[in-house]
């Protein structure tokens, strides 16, 4: 019989066992630093102490608002999220896990499979899905025994009496050197020692679910509402996401790549209109799913523009954070977070290592919101919209390309 959820969180409550991952947080601390070992080796103060350092220092601090795992002298902060993103890119990249997938029949190709990190709301853990388009079935659980516990650890901390800095299998030795040379990254693989990381193992339970792959939707049509990005005038097929001037000073607007992929004389230079307003392709970026144009008057009235942060940098999103867009179908509509890519935000995306890095949502999005901006309640852009699962999809949700990657490849 086919399973059709409504949401990620339908999803979870019926196949996830909760797992409690509330250890991970004791007292402020987090399991990198035991009460014994929080002074000396790693030249941290105790939590309270620090507490009060900050406080005295008139450095901001509120645990509820930004979750703090722990800071550190140089003011590092960690999230618990960022930290289980961090222990499941390194658990998932293992031989131990490909092998189980390989004897599965569904082999860990990049093309073949997407993952996201996933957490129900009153969830104190973190589960991984996995998306492969391989699966027959709909839904495939993977237990993580002992046994695999004791491989994965043996092939991350594979030198005898060297505890210090956790490996990764030859495949991912691109990412973990990218990790060393993000800041945030780099303090973590210091932190996790081989007796740490067996703590973790034994003590935290790791949920995967093998979900077969997919339909997806592309979230293109022509509805005829403000904002709109179309090939003609007065017909408006994608939404713009935002406004804003590249490095050679041209103003203009983002907007989605597949709207337009299948024009014969579609590309740089070409002549799109924005709510009836002409613009020029300016620079196109097909791994990103995403353009930038520039309006042919540069004076273009900016009332009804809403000054933004720019994007989410150097943090990871939160999970179940609330956040918004504004698409030509959907008009402004609220949603919530619920997963992304585990490499965010510890590769950046001037490296050409990844795909295409994702936040996933409440499936909100709809034909034609395409492009659309994704705002936090810190007014931060966190994605654009791409596409979003189709009909009957066994778990739904709406999927939006890391805004930093935009940002970047376009000069903006």
């Amino acid at each position: 019989m086919t399973q059709n959820f409504e949401s990620i969180d339908d999803f979870l409550k019926n196949h996830s066992s909760n797992p409690d991952w509330s250890d991970i947080e004791t007292n402020g601390r987090n399991i990198f630093f035991k009460k014994d070992e929080l002074k000396g080796k790693y030249n941290d103060k105790d939590f309270g102490e620090f507490r009060e350092y900050l406080k005295g220092n008139d450095i901001n601090y509120d645990r509820n608002n930004i979750d703090d795992i722990y800071y550190e002298d140089l003011g590092i902060k960690v999230s618990k999220d960022e930290l289980a993103s961090f222990l499941w890119f390194s658990i998932f990249h293992t031989n131990a896990i490909k092998n189980i997938f390989f004897k599965l029949g569904l082999p860990l190709n990049r093309e073949e499979f997407i993952i996201h990190l996933v957490s129900s709301p009153n969830s104190h853990g973190y589960s991984l899905l996995v998306f492969h388009k391989r699966l027959k079935k709909e839904i495939l659980p993977i237990e993580i025994f002992k046994g695999t516990k004791d491989r994965i650890l043996s092939e991350l901390f594979p030198n005898v009496g060297y505890s210090d800095r956790i490996e990764m299998s030859n495949s991912s030795l691109q990412f973990r050197n990218q990790f060393l040379f993000n800041l945030k990254g780099n303090r973590i693989f210091s932190a996790l020692t081989k007796d740490r990381m067996k703590f973790i193992l034994d003590s935290l339970d790791f949920e995967i679910f093998v979900i077969r792959y997919p339909k997806m939707q592309l979230l293109s049509n022509h509805p005829n509402i403000s904002f709109g990005v179309g090939e003609q005038l007065n017909k408006k097929s994608s939404s713009a996401g935002i406004f804003t001037s590249n490095q050679s000073g041209k103003f203009g607007c983002t907007t989605c790549y597949h709207d337009f992929m299948n024009s014969p004389s579609f590309g740089i230079g070409s002549k799109l209109f924005v709510n009836n307003n002409p613009v020029t392709v300016e620079s196109i970026h097909i791994p990103s799913d995403s353009c930038f144009v520039s309006f042919d008057n540069q004076n273009i009235s900016q009332n009804q523009l809403t000054q933004n942060n720019g994007p989410l940098i150097n943090v990871s999103p939160r999970m179940n954070d609330p956040v918004q867009f504004t698409g030509i179908t959907s008009g402004t509509t609220n949603t919530i977070v619920k997963g992304w890519d585990p490499t965010i935000p510890f590769i950046k995306p001037n490296v050409n290592i990844i795909n295409q890095q994702k936040v996933i949502t409440n499936p909100s999005s709809q034909p034609g919101d395409s492009g659309s901006a994704l705002i936090d309640n810190n007014n931060n852009v966190i994605g654009f919209a791409t596409y979003r699962t189709g009909v009957n999809a066994v778990v739904p949700f709406s999927v939006w390309v890391w805004a930093e990657e935009i940002y970047y490849h376009h000069n903006l």
